[in-house]
C-alpha cells in the first residue's frame, strides 16, 4: 500500500473510531498541522459514497446486470447474454433430470444419469462444475477432462448456434412471432411466477436459483422468444420439405434401397394355450388333481390334432376357415360354461357374440411381421430363414409353407425327463430304483409313491407363409387427440392447481358433480364444443351419421386443453398407439373432419377426444417420405449455420454459476 493511500485509510479509521469528542476529531497528528474541519468531513462522505458503491455493484451483481452486459453468443441481428445463456444451460440440465426421473418413475427404480468415458453418473446435490463428466487421454497423451457443467454449456451453445441461425433467416424472410405466440409467452412466464409464489420466492430468487445467479424475467423472456421464433421457423421448412418431397423422389429411393424397405411378409398365426394348476390341500386333492391332469391331458391331445389339421392346409382360405371352426368352437364352449348350459342351448344372441369374438381373434391372427436380423425365437428363423450365394441373400419362404412349433410340459413332475429319455429312443439306465435293480420299484416290500403335479401350461401353434418379402403396405393414418389424463383429474375436490381455460372448465365439472374426473372433463369439452355449434352432424356416404369439427379450432383447443405435448400425429401406424385409441383411428368408416362425439375414447392413459386428419398412405411410402424431407431439413439446418456464423465468447462462461 501506497503512503498516500495509507494516510487516508488512518484518516478515515481516526474519524469513525473516535468516540470520546463530541466533535469529529482530525487526529493529534493532523490537528498540529492545523488541518480544517471540511477535510474530516470530507473523508467521511467519501468512505459512506464508496460504502454505497460497493453495496451497489454488490446488488447489481447479483441481479445480473454486469453479466447481461457481457454478449457471450452473438450473429449479425441477434445476441444472447451471460443471464440468457444461463437459462439455456440450466434449462438443458433440468431437462435431462426430469426425463431420467420420468424414466425411473416409470420402471420402478432409480436410473442414473451416466457420464462419458472415465467419467461419473451426475450428482444432482453438487455444483456441476465440481463433476467429472468424461476423462480420457488425448492424442498428445495428456489427460483430457470436462465437468458436467461443460457437458450442459456445450448443449446449449450447440443449441444457440442453432437459434440464432434460424433467427436470421426468419428476419430475412420477415417472419415473426405473432401476438398470439407472445401472449403464449407471457403465459408460460405467469406460471413461472406462479411457481415462485408456491414455493415462497420472489419471482427473480426463484429465476436465480433455478438458473443459475443474475437471471431474471427479462432473460428469460429474451430466451424464450428467440427459442420460439427459431422453432416456428425450424417447423415451417420443415413442413416445407416435406411438402416438396415428391413421389418421383420416392419411388426412386426405394429402387435404390429394397433391401432396406421388402423386410416385412404376411403369415397367418394362431396358438391354442391349454393350462393346468395342481390343488394342493383338501382330501380331495388327490382326486381332483387326477381329473384336471386328465383334462388338461384331453386338452393336449385336441390342440395337437388341431395344429395337424391346420398344417396340411394348401391355402389361406383353408386355413382360415379351419381355424375360425376352431376358434369358434372354443367360444362356445366358453359361453356355455359360464352359462351353465350345453352348447346346443346357447340362444342366437350369444352364438353371434361368439362368432363376433373368434373373428375378432382370426383378424388378430392375420400378421405382417418385418426381419430384424435377431432371429430370437424359433419362428422368426423359419419365417426368415435365407440362403446367401455370391453376396446375394434369398429368403426361402414360399406362399402356402406350414409350419407348427410346440411347446409341451406335463402335469406331473419329472415326465418330461422320462418321455425325453423314450424320444431319444435310448434303453434306459440300470439304476439304483430302476427296474431289474434291487430295491427297485414294484419289488418285494415297496411302495408306490404318490404323484406329484406341478404348474404346467403348454402350446401348439400353426402357421400359414401368405407373401414373400415385400415393403409395409399397411395404410398409415394421421389423427389428432385431446388428452385428460386421469393421475390428473380423478378424485380432485378442489380446482387450485389449474389455471386460465382448464381452471373455467374445472369449476363446471366441479360444481355440477363435486369432483373432478379425466371423463367428465372430456364430455364438458365436447358439450361445450357442440353447444357453440363448432361441433356439427354430417351424414356418410352409407347414410349413417357421423359428427365433424373444423381442425383449425379442434387444434385451437387442442393446445388449450391436451396433456399430451402433441395434437397432432401424422402417419399412425398399426401397433404405434395403444390398442382402444388405434380401434377408432383405424375403424373403416373414418371421414375426414370427424370428431368422436359424444363419448371420448378411455386408455391407460385418460380419455382421448379424437379427431380423424385422414391422409392414407402407404407405410413403406410414409417411411421414405420422411426420411428424405428430413435429410433435406438436415442439410439445411447445417448449412444456414455456415451462412450465418455465431461468434462465442467462450471466457465468458465463468460468470454463470455451477
Amino acid at each position: 500500500m501506497g503512503k498516500g493511500n495509507r494516510t487516508r485509510n488512518e484518516r478515515a479509521e481516526t474519524v469513525l473510531t473516535d468516540k470520546n469528542v463530541g466533535k469529529k476529531n482530525i487526529g493529534k497528528k493532523k490537528a498540529s498541522k492545523g488541518m480544517p474541519t471540511w477535510v474530516g468531513t470530507l473523508i467521511v462522505v467519501a468512505v459512506l459514497v464508496l460504502l454505497i458503491a460497493v453495496v451497489a455493484i454488490s446488488v447489481l451483481n447479483s441481479r445480473g446486470t454486469f453479466k447481461r452486459m457481457r454478449i457471450i453468443a452473438e450473429s449479425q441481428n441477434f445476441e444472447v447474454t451471460v443471464p440468457m445463456m444461463s437459462y439455456l444451460v440450466y434449462t438443458e440440465y433440468q431437462n435431462r433430470v426430469a426425463m431420467y426421473e420420468e424414466y425411473s418413475e416409470q420402471y420402478g427404480t432409480s436410473i442414473a444419469i451416466g457420464g462419458g468415458e472415465g467419467g461419473k453418473a451426475l450428482d444432482t446435490s453438487s455444483p456441476l462444475r465440481e463433476q467429472v463428466y468424461s476423462s480420457v487421454t488425448g492424442p498428445d497423451g495428456q489427460l483430457v477432462t470436462t465437468t458436467w457443467f461443460d457437458y450442459f454449456a456445450g448443449v446449449a451453445e450447440s443449441d444457440v448456434r442453432q437459434i440464432l441461425a434460424c433467427c436470421e433467416e426468419a428476419k430475412a424472410a420477415n417472419f415473426a412471432l405473432t401476438d398470439e405466440e407472445l401472449e403464449e409467452i407471457e403465459k408460460e412466464l405467469d406460471a413461472l411466477e406462479q411457481y415462485a409464489t408456491l414455493y415462497g420466492y420472489s419471482t427473480n430468487g426463484y429465476l436465480s436459483l433455478m438458473y443459475g445467479e443474475g437471471v431474471i424475467l427479462k432473460d428469460v423472456r429474451a430466451m424464450m422468444k428467440l427459442t420460439e421464433l427459431a422453432t416456428k421457423w425450424s417447423n415451417h421448412k420443415a413442413e416445407e420439405f416435406l411438402a416438396g418431397v415428391t413421389d418421383g423422389r420416392i419411388d426412386e429411393y426405394y429402387n435404390n434401397n429394397k433391401s432396406t424397405y421388402d423386410v416385412y411378409c404376411d403369415y397367418i398365426g394362431y396358438t391354442f394355450t391349454a393350462t393346468f394348476a395342481p390343488v394342493d390341500t383338501g382330501d380331495d386333492a388327490a382326486t381332483k388333481n387326477e381329473e384336471a391332469a386328465a383334462k388338461y391331458k384331453a386338452e393336449q391331445e385336441k390342440y395337437a390334432a388341431r395344429v395337424e389339421e391346420l398344417i396340411k392346409c394348401v391355402s389361406a382360405i383353408d386355413f382360415n376357415q379351419k381355424l375360425y371352426n376352431y376358434i369358434l368352437e372354443d367360444e362356445m364352449a366358453a359361453m356355455a360354461e359360464k352359462k351353465e348350459t350345453t352348447v346346443d342351448a346357447l340362444t342366437e344372441e350369444q352364438i353371434a357374440e361368439c362368432s363376433a369374438a373368434a373373428e375378432k381373434a382370426l383378424l388378430k391372427a392375420a400378421v405382417e411381421n418385418a426381419a430384424d436380423g435377431d432371429g430370437d425365437d424359433d419362428l422368426d428363423e423359419w419365417l426368415f430363414e435365407s440362403k446367401k450365394e455370391n453376396d446375394v441373400k434369398t429368403y426361402l419362404r414360399k406362399n402356402g409353407d406350414t409350419k407348427k412349433l410346440e411347446d409341451v410340459v406335463s402335469a406331473i413332475k419329472g415326465e418330461e425327463t422320462e418321455k425325453k429319455e423314450e424320444s431319444d429312443g435310448q434303453p434306459e439306465a440300470q439304476t439304483e430304483g430302476s427296474e431289474g435293480s434291487e430295491g427297485a420299484e414294484g419289488s418285494e416290500g415297496s411302495e408306490e409313491k404318490p404323484v406329484e403335479y406341478q404348474k404346467a401350461t403348454s402350446t401348439y401353434s400353426a402357421y400359414f407363409f401368405v407373401t414373400g418379402m415385400h415393403r409395409n403396405d399397411d395404410l398409415v393414418r394421421s389423427v389428432g387427440h385431446i388428452l385428460f389424463k386421469s393421475t390428473t383429474y380423478d378424485g380432485k375436490t378442489s380446482t387450485s392447481a389449474f389455471t386460465g381455460k382448464i381452471k373455467e372448465l374445472a369449476d363446471k365439472v366441479l360444481a355440477r358433480d363435486g369432483k373432478l374426473t379425466a371423463y367428465a372433463m372430456a364430455g364438458e369439452l365436447l358439450d361445450t364444443l357442440y353447444a357453440e355449434g363448432k361441433i356439427t352432424e354430417a351424414t356418410r356416404e352409407n347414410g349413417s351419421k357421423y359428427y365433424k369439427i373444423d381442425q383449425s379450432v379442434f387444434e385451437e383447443y387442442g393446445l388449450e386443453y391436451t396433456e399430451d405435448g402433441n395434437v397432432f400425429y401424422d402417419d399412425v401406424y398399426e401397433g404405434q398407439m395403444v390398442e382402444e385409441f388405434e380401434e377408432w383411428l383405424f375403424d373403416s368408416t373414418r371421414v375426414e373432419g370427424e370428431i368422436g362425439y359424444p363419448e371420448p375414447v378411455k386408455t391407460t392413459y385418460g380419455y382421448h377426444i379424437m379427431y380423424y386428419v385422414g391422409n392414407e398412405n402407404e407405410t413403406w411410402r410414409s417411411e421414405i417420405k420422411k426420411t428424405l424431407s428430413g435429410n433435406d431439413n438436415t442439410a439445411y439446418l447445417k448449412g444456414i449455420q455456415e451462412t450465418h456464423p455465431v461468434t462465442v465468447n467462450s471466457d465468458y462462461y465463468r460468470y454463470i454459476a455451477g
